[in-house]
């Protein structure tokens, strides 16, 4: 450094020609070490380099050197002063950025500019496509499932069986109802269609028919004020020890009605047997696979109290169901049985085996891009759990009320609105919900769009096999027990197995296909894989396009880029000239 600052004395040892111009001085170099004199003590000793006759004639004129600025080339610098600071932040944005291709580009030659041109664009234009593509993705909200297969180490948790009679009345109690003689077989035919759906009544029905029944049934309502027809279905089903007659759980037997609660469904009264309810552990999970661990029913179907004995001359009723026994669902806790559950039918003289299957799903909500609801749509008010079989059941009811005025009772659920007799609900339907299109007959029934599927839900599957006929040892064991008649059992009993067939159970998870994190992944792959971008990338683009922007609108910012450039210029210059006046001293030295 001290080299350097003593060298730099030379441009004041003598004056300059002309304003732009550096001279040196040839004596101001003395001696290998460069003097530390001012410059006053040089010149008194000294003479330039053009006038000294030692020196080499080449050496004479390298002497002097003097950088001269053209006021022209200035002005033509000044009119054309943004154009070179755009190239000069271009320069370097290209020789510094970590995107591929602009470098190439900028240093590159013709045709090799070209091909580096057509490859950058196309690897934008598929950047861009992809990442348009993945963003369009990430909106419409996609989803996945995650299927699991998991083991219940403490045994399968026992859901709930629902049983119901295909014989909805008792004759003996229709019998001892009709001492007054004014309940008809007409009326009884027209009493049994009260449970009916509302599509398959319209669907069976005859109109007349259901005109005449309805009037015998509102004839036999003024004459009993206290009679409905949910009261007679309760009333003139079998009780539950009419019902069970065994039950037993792991080959352990309990009371079965103990644990029955009667409910009302579409086959009148039935019976829903909870075992969950029971203080006993062993009652309420299967511990192993296999019939032998499951629930075992025993069922009376009591065919003597049937409505079709062609000996007594009384005419059959027929309550919607095509055969005798029962049909028995198998559920969850917070589920309507004949609403959520398909039905499984078993015959008197007959053993069915329901082997189970378990499945979970677990959906998302509509604010995390699935579609499932666990609460009730605004405008239902109701408190017990919420499930899309129920809502539905509930949209129907309040449609058949502001239609017709009243609901049929298979969807009047929870009472809220007067039921309609079978009459009602056929005239309305064919009134007022009927459209016939091109010849074809459609009733229009609420869709129902905003009862969605619950978020939580179990449902059980079960694969059935039978066995027609029990065996003489099972009627003499059966008779043991409980002083059965054994004709009665062969016509009227059915045995009922259900068990889980392995200690498993099927999760359905819903997710969410993609998050926000994999989009930013995906993207940024893509955008390494075709220009070698990062988020370092992006932000050197981003000032350099500021720069760019800048330079465009700021007359301030040209200014000081076309100094800052000429000040650059400047310094080298003088750099190269004291290099070169050093070099030039090394040289004279040598001669001497």
């Amino acid at each position: 450094m001290d080299r350097l600052r003593t060298i730099s004395q030379l441009y004041t040892d003598r004056p300059r020609p002309k304003a732009g111009s550096v001279q040196f001085s040839a004596n101001s170099f003395e001696d290998d070490t460069i003097s530390q004199a001012p410059s006053s003590s040089s010149t008194t000793t000294s003479t330039s380099f053009e006038t000294t006759p030692r020196m080499h004639p080449s050496a004479s004129k390298a002497s002097q050197l003097i950088v001269d600025v053209p006021v022209a080339q200035l002005r033509k610098i000044k009119n054309t002063e943004g154009v070179g600071s755009i190239a000069r932040e271009s320069e370097h944005f290209s020789n510094t950025t970590t995107l591929h291709g602009p470098k190439r580009i900028y240093n590159g030659k013709r045709w090799s500019i070209a091909f580096w041109i057509i490859v950058m664009v196309s690897s934008m234009i598929l950047l861009f496509a992809q990442v348009t593509s993945l963003i369009n993705m990430f909106f419409s909200r996609p989803t996945v499932s995650q299927v699991s297969f998991l083991l219940s180490e403490g045994g399968m948790v026992f859901p709930r069986v629902t049983v119901c009679s295909f014989n909805p009345i008792k004759r003996t109690y229709v019998e001892s109802l009709n001492s007054t003689k004014d309940l008809s077989d007409d009326l009884l035919d027209y009493l049994m269609m009260f449970n009916s759906d509302a599509m398959t009544l319209y669907g069976r029905a005859d109109g007349q028919q259901l005109h005449s029944g309805d009037n015998l049934f509102k004839q036999y309502v003024q004459n009993h004020t206290n009679f409905t027809a949910d009261s007679f279905f309760m009333d003139a089903g079998f009780g539950c020890n009419d019902t069970f007659k065994m039950c037993s759980f792991g080959g352990r037997r309990f009371d079965c009605c103990k644990y029955a609660t009667p409910v009302f469904s579409d086959l009148g009264k039935c019976f829903t047997l909870n075992v969950q309810d029971s203080d006993k552990p062993w009652m309420k999970t299967q511990s192993e696979p296999g019939i032998a661990a499951g629930l075992q029913i025993i069922l009376d179907s009591h065919i003597e109290e049937q409505f079709d004995s062609e000996a007594d001359g009384v005419t059959p009723v027929f309550s919607s169901a095509f055969e005798n026994g029962f049909r028995y669902y198998i559920h969850s806790s917070a589920e309507l049985p004949f609403l959520a559950s398909e039905g499984i039918a078993v015959s008197p003289d007959s053993v069915v085996y329901s082997a189970l299957s378990s499945s979970r799903y677990i959906l998302l909500s509509s604010g995390s891009w699935g579609n499932c609801t666990d609460s009730w749509p605004a405008n239902y008010k109701y408190d017990f759990p919420y499930t899309a079989a129920m809502c539905s059941t509930v949209c129907k009811a309040q449609y058949f009320n502001t239609t017709c005025g009243c609901s049929p009772s298979i969807y009047n659920h929870e009472n809220l609105f007067r039921d309609c007799t079978p009459y009602e609900t056929y005239r309305c339907m064919d009134t007022k919900m009927k459209v016939v299109s091109n010849g074809v007959v459609n009733i229009e029934m609420p869709s129902c769009e905003e009862c969605r599927v619950e978020c939580k839900s179990q449902v059980y599957h079960a694969f059935n096999s039978y066995g027609k006929g029990l065996s003489r040892g099972a009627l003499m064991w059966l008779h043991k027990q409980g002083q059965w008649d054994i004709l009665h059992m062969k016509s009227n009993f059915q045995v009922v197995n259900v068990f889980f067939r392995d200690m498993s159970y099927t999760e359905y998870i819903q997710m969410q296909g993609m998050t926000i994190t994999e989009l930013l992944s995906d993207i940024g792959g893509n955008m390494g894989m075709f220009m070698g971008m990062s988020v370092f990338t992006i932000i050197e683009v981003s000032l350099f396009l500021s720069k760019i922007g800048w330079l465009a609108f700021s007359r301030k910012r040209r200014d000081y880029m076309y100094s800052k450039k000429k000040n650059e210029e400047l310094h080298e210059k003088e750099l190269e000239d004291v290099v070169t006046g050093f070099k030039l001293f090394r040289t004279r030295k040598i001669w001497q």
